[in-house]
C-alpha cells in the first residue's frame, strides 16, 4: 500500500527558486515538502550573479551576509573587461567596485539598495539554501525523489512522488503544487502549458547551440598583463568567449559557441583555452556541458487551479544580465506570502489569481530585456586588424571601445530591470493618479508610486528600512497622526491581516529623504515590499482598502 501523506505545499524542483520558496514559506510559519530529481546540488557552474533585488530578498530571509562569503574573494575586483586575448590587447574596461568597497558605497545615505549586486556561482548558492532549508523545521527537503505524476481535484492536489534510491512511492495530497522544475518541467507539460515567445536564432555568439567549460587554469592569472577582472569577454576572428573567475584564483567558466559538428563530448576544451589565452596554458578541464543561448519564452499561463509555475518552468532566458535566476527569485517571493496569506486564513480569493497578473508581465519585460543584450553581443562585428600591433591596432581597438561601452555599459548590472519592476495592473494595487518612472533597463529612477517597490532609506540606528518592515503588511506613518491609524490597526486585527506600524518620524534623524521619495505621509507597504496604497489620509472605508490590498 502506498503511503500518503498531507502537506500545505508541495514543491517541485530543488534549484535556487524552488529553495528560496521553501524558505520563505518556512519563515510564514508555512510547512511544505520539496521534491528534486538529482541526489544533489549540481557541481557544473551555471549563472554567477545574485542581483541586488535577489540580495534585499536574502537579507529579508536572514542569509545575505552567509551568501556574501560565497564566491571571489570580497577584496578581489568585479571589473568586465573586453580583450583580444586573455593574455592580449585590454579593448575596454567597464570598472566596478569591489565588494568591500561596494559595501562602503551602499551606505552613503543616497544609496538605491542596501545590498549590492553579488557575484557568487549558482552551484555554491543553491548548495548553501540547500543546506540551510534542511534545517527548518518547516521544510522537508527531499533530493532523490522524482515527481511522477499528479491529479488536481477540487480542494487539493494528489502528488506521486518516488524516492530514486530505493524505489518508494508516496502519495502527497497538498493544498498547492509549486513547479519550479525547470524548462523541462513535469508539472508544466502535465498542465498541458506551451511556451510562447521568441526561439533562439543562431548568431555568432550567444545564441544558438554553446557550450560552457568549467576549468582550472593555475597560471592565467599571472600570464595576464591587466587588472583581474571578473567577467572577461575575449573577442577577436578566430574565437570569441565569455570567461568567468569563479575563485579568484585559478577556476574559471568559459561560455563559447562550438565549432560546426562539435558537441560537449569531442570539443577539445584545452586547445580552444590556448586560443583563448594566445599562449600555450596549462588547463584542466573539469567539465563541459551544452547549452541552448538566446531564448525569450514565457508560459502562456501561471497558474492552473491549485498549481503554480516558478522560476524556469514559467519563462526561460538566455543568461546575459543574469536575469533569469533573479526572475525567479522574485517570483518565489511573491507567491510565498500570498499562499502563506490564503493558507492562514487572511488573503482572500484574489490572491492566488494575482500571482500570474503581476509577474507573468515582469517575465516577459525580462526575458525580453535579456535576449535584446545577447543579441547586442552576437551580431556584433569584430573589425578586421583588432589584433594588429602599432598605430592601426591602436585605432581599431580605440573604436571598437566606443561601440561596446556605447551599447554594452551598465548591461552587466541591468538595476533599472531588477529594481524598477511594478505591478501597475495588478488587481491588489491601488494607484493614486501618479505616473510612475520611466522603465528603463539599466537606470533605475526610485518611486512610491503604487506598484512599485519600495525605495530604500537608511535610518538613524544604521539600519535599512527594509529591517524594519513586517512578515506582512507595513505602515508607513512620516508624521504624527490621529486616531485613523490606530483605527486601521484596529480593522486590520479584525481580518486577521499582519500589519506593522512604522513611525519614520521616529527612527530617521532627518525627514526629508523619505518625505522626496514617498511623497504622502501615509504608505501601505506589502509583504514583498512593494507599494500597495499611498495617500495622506485614510478613507473611512478602510474595510475596503484592506479587502483590496489582501485579494
Amino acid at each position: 500500500m502506498i503511503k500518503s501523506t498531507k502537506t500545505p505545499i508541495l514543491i517541485a524542483g530543488g534549484g535556487p527558486v524552488g529553495l528560496v520558496l521553501a524558505i520563505d514559506l518556512a519563515r510564514r510559519g508555512v510547512r511544505s515538502i520539496l521534491v528534486n530529481r538529482e541526489s544533489d546540488t549540481p557541481i557544473h557552474p551555471r549563472g554567477n550573479s545574485n542581483g541586488c533585488r535577489t540580495m534585499e530578498h536574502y537579507r529579508r530571509l536572514g542569509v545575505a551576509d552567509a551568501i556574501r562569503r560565497l564566491g571571489p574573494p570580497a577584496d578581489y575586483p568585479r571589473d568586465v573587461v573586453y580583450l583580444t586575448r586573455l593574455t592580449g590587447y585590454e579593448i575596454a574596461r567597464e570598472p566596478h567596485p569591489s565588494p568591500d568597497l561596494e559595501r562602503k558605497l551602499c551606505r552613503q545615505p543616497d544609496s538605491l539598495t542596501p545590498e549590492p549586486t553579488h557575484r557568487a556561482n549558482q552551484i555554491q548558492v543553491e548548495a548553501f539554501l540547500k543546506r540551510h532549508a534542511e534545517r527548518l523545521e518547516h521544510c522537508d527537503i527531499r533530493f532523490g525523489w522524482t515527481l511522477t505524476g499528479f491529479r488536481a481535484v477540487q480542494d487539493r492536489v494528489d502528488v506521486d512522488i518516488r524516492d530514486g534510491a530505493t524505489g518508494k512511492a508516496e502519495r502527497i495530497q497538498c493544498d498547492y503544487l509549486i513547479g519550479c522544475d525547470g524548462a523541462q518541467s513535469t508539472v508544466r507539460r502535465g498542465l498541458g502549458i506551451a511556451y510562447g515567445g521568441l526561439d533562439t536564432p543562431e548568431l555568432p555568439f550567444m545564441s544558438g547551440r554553446m557550450l560552457s567549460a568549467h576549468v582550472r587554469i593555475p597560471g592565467l592569472r599571472e600570464a595576464m598583463s591587466g587588472k583581474p577582472a571578473w567577467q572577461h569577454w575575449v573577442l577577436n576572428l578566430d574565437a570569441r568567449a565569455v570567461v568567468f573567475a569563479l575563485d579568484g584564483r585559478d577556476d574559471y567558466l568559459i561560455l563559447f559557441k562550438p565549432r560546426q559538428g562539435e558537441t560537449a563530448e569531442t570539443v577539445n576544451a584545452a586547445e580552444f583555452v590556448n586560443t583563448l589565452a594566445g599562449v600555450l596554458i596549462e588547463a584542466e578541464i573539469l567539465s563541459v556541458k551544452s547549452w541552448t543561448a538566446g531564448f525569450a519564452l514565457v508560459a502562456d499561463s501561471f497558474r492552473q487551479g491549485r498549481v503554480f509555475l516558478a522560476g524556469d518552468s514559467a519563462h526561460l532566458f538566455t543568461p546575459t544580465g543574469g536575469l533569469g535566476m533573479n526572475t525567479g527569485i522574485e517570483d518565489a517571493a511573491n507567491l510565498a506570502w500570498k499562499l502563506a496569506a490564503v493558507l492562514q486564513g487572511w488573503g482572500g480569493p484574489g490572491l492566488p489569481d494575482s500571482y500570474e497578473a503581476e509577474r507573468r508581465p515582469i517575465a516577459i519585460r525580462n526575458t525580453n530585456v535579456a535576449r535584446g543584450y545577447s543579441q547586442s553581443l552576437g551580431k556584433m562585428p569584430i573589425p578586421e586588424g583588432i589584433e594588429a600591433d602599432g598605430e592601426k591596432g591602436d585605432r581599431q581597438r580605440a573604436a571598437f571601445a566606443a561601440q561596446l561601452m556605447d551599447t554594452q555599459a551598465g548591461q552587466s548590472m541591468l538595476l533599472g530591470t531588477q529594481l524598477g519592476a511594478r505591478y501597475d495592473g495588478s488587481p491588489l494595487i491601488i494607484g493614486d493618479g501618479t505616473a510612475p518612472p520611466p522603465d528603463d533597463p539599466v537606470t533605475y529612477t526610485p518611486s512610491a508610486c503604487p506598484g512599485g517597490r519600495a525605495p530604500h532609506l537608511w535610518l538613524k540606528d544604521g539600519t535599512a528600512l527594509f529591517d524594519h518592515l513586517g512578515p506582512g503588511f507595513t505602515l508607513l506613518v512620516d508624521e504624527e497622526r490621529g486616531d485613523d491609524v490606530q483605527r486601521l490597526l484596529v480593522a486590520a486585527e479584525r481580518r486577521g491581516i499582519p500589519l506593522k506600524l512604522v513611525r519614520l518620524n521616529e527612527t530617521m534623524v532627518d525627514m526629508s529623504p523619505a518625505r522626496r521619495l514617498y511623497e504622502r505621509s501615509l504608505v501601505l507597504i506589502r509583504p514583498d515590499q512593494h507599494v500597495a496604497w499611498r495617500g495622506d489620509i485614510l478613507s473611512e472605508d478602510m474595510d475596503g482598502l484592506l479587502r483590496r490590498v489582501s485579494g
